[in-house]
């Protein structure tokens, strides 16, 4: 009889557990959309959808539930980003986000990523002394790299040319 009442306190840290775990995960996604909020998209933010490919279920999908918010008290508004694949997708929405009604879409951009490994020996190669050619290849490329100590190399940048370009220079460090 006395071990059958051991599974009730159990059960009651597991479940508190989960619900504790379930809100900060939440949280970290940061606010979302109203379900149902009207979007108005301003003529930049459709010039700007046009010229760099964006589709409106891609823009939506970021409004539904974005992986970072980011907010711009000077410019009034909020960056929103959504991972794609190989790519970021920036939009910028006016405040208030998350809206109560209209979500006013100001602008959209793509980050070009790319995520590898390299051998970890190669890192400071890679780097160089006091990072001189890290800093020579994200000059001569546009691009931004960042390199961890285990070998992760992760490369964004708003052209995917200047990613393949830094991504072809860290390979080829790291081969010597």
């Amino acid at each position: 009889m006395h071990a059958s009442w051991l599974w009730l306190p159990i059960a009651v840290v597991v479940l508190a557990l989960v619900i504790v775990l379930a809100v900060r995960a939440r949280r970290r996604q940061g606010p979302r959309a109203r379900v149902g909020a009207s979007v108005r998209y301003t003529n930049h933010a459709r010039e700007r959808m046009a010229q760099r490919g964006v589709t409106a279920v891609q823009l939506e999908s970021v409004l539904a539930k974005p992986a970072r918010v980011d907010r711009d008290v000077e410019e009034n508004s909020v960056r929103l980003e959504g991972d794609f694949d190989d790519r970021v997708l920036k939009v910028w929405v006016a405040e208030p986000w998350p809206s109560a009604g209209e979500i006013v879409v100001k602008s959209t951009a793509w980050n070009h990523v790319a995520r590898f490994m390299i051998p970890a020996g190669a890192v400071g190669r890679v780097k160089g002394r006091g990072g001189a050619t890290i800093r020579s290849i994200c000059l001569d490329t546009g691009a931004q790299i960042s390199i961890e100590k285990n070998g992760a190399v992760r490369i964004h940048a708003d052209d995917k040319a200047a990613v393949d370009a830094a991504r072809r220079k860290v390979m080829s460090l790291a081969r010597r």
